[in-house]
């Protein structure tokens, strides 16, 4: 079994690099399928895809969440170049018989996530004392409401939601999440409380 993690994943790069974030993409997952089948991929059980709900586009208006019949629609150049991605590795499948299974995650996070990352990157702020920065007009959707906002540029377009079906996956292998989101919150926030002098929680806020 192969599992393909790799890829640029950061949105807001992929609108300052656009040409290097659909090389990257598109072209490691090309050379990554070109080296499977350069080493008999017939003894390959499966290739796992690691993509992203962010090949559906915006949800904010959707009353029905997403399955994996749902068409793409991605609105950034990352989401398009893990788009095009899947739609190359569907390719060598229905050419070359290459099987596959394509997850098309959510956002995850947890203690030792990339400094990149909001929650990483808020708790590093908070601990200075800083305001968090906010794209747009703030009207995506979440849990409640923050404390402290400064205004920074947003993006050329900005999805508000993404909105995912995953009763297939808790029929199908009996899947549940193990883990309140408040439970994991705080350890992740302490994770980085705890380690804030050793991690390097740095990035740029846009662009």
């Amino acid at each position: 079994m192969v599992i393909h993690f790799a890829a640029i994943t950061h949105v807001d790069e992929s609108y300052t690099d656009r040409v290097g974030t659909i090389q990257d993409n598109v072209i490691s997952t090309t050379t990554l399928l070109e080296s499977i089948m350069n080493r008999n991929y017939k003894g390959v059980k499966r290739l796992v895809h690691i993509s992203t709900d962010e090949v559906y586009g915006d949800s904010f208006d959707d009353s029905t969440p997403k399955t994996e019949d749902s068409l793409p629609n991605p609105t950034n150049p990352y989401a398009a170049s893990k788009a095009a991605c899947e739609m190359i590795i569907r390719s060598y499948w229905h050419s070359y018989k290459l099987p596959y299974v394509m997850v098309r995650m959510n956002n995850v996070y947890g203690p030792r996530q990339a400094g990149t990352k909001l929650i990483p990157k808020f708790t590093k702020l908070a601990l200075e004392g800083k305001p968090y920065p906010l794209m747009g007009d703030g009207l995506h959707t979440r849990e409640a409401s923050p404390p402290s906002f400064v205004p920074i540029p947003d993006r050329p377009y900005h999805d508000r939601r993404y909105y995912i079906d995953f009763s297939k996956i808790k029929k199908a292998m009996g899947w549940q999440c193990t883990t309140p989101f408040d439970e994991g919150l705080m350890k992740t926030i302490d994770y980085y409380v705890k380690n804030s002098k050793h991690e390097m929680v740095t990035s740029r806020l846009h662009g």
